[in-house]
């Protein structure tokens, strides 16, 4: 039986002082993921600021890739703890 692995989202120490404006920008690439005994960085994106930043980039007219992107509805604190929580098994591999 597999047991699963414990995961901790990472934030940097003054996340407190500008939380508010990641969800406001709805996205956030300074967050991490402690799986056990490695520290895995992670994007957390808003669905309507993923589309936007897509439809702005020309390269990804056919193709957009970000490892350990994840999408939740709004960047708050609650969401991406949530999130990092509720992942699939693997994702951060």
């Amino acid at each position: 039986m597999l047991l699963a692995m414990k995961r901790e989202l990472v934030l940097p120490p003054d996340f407190d002082d500008y939380g508010w404006e990641v969800e406001y920008k709805g996205v956030f690439w300074g967050g991490a993921v402690r799986v056990d005994d490695r520290l895995i960085n992670v994007i957390f994106y808003a669905p309507v600021r993923l589309q936007q930043d897509i439809a702005a980039d020309p390269s990804a007219g056919r193709l957009f890739t970000e490892k350990h992107l994840l999408v939740v509805a709004r960047v708050t604190l609650e969401n991406m703890r949530w999130v990092v929580e509720n992942a699939p098994d693997g994702f951060f591999e």
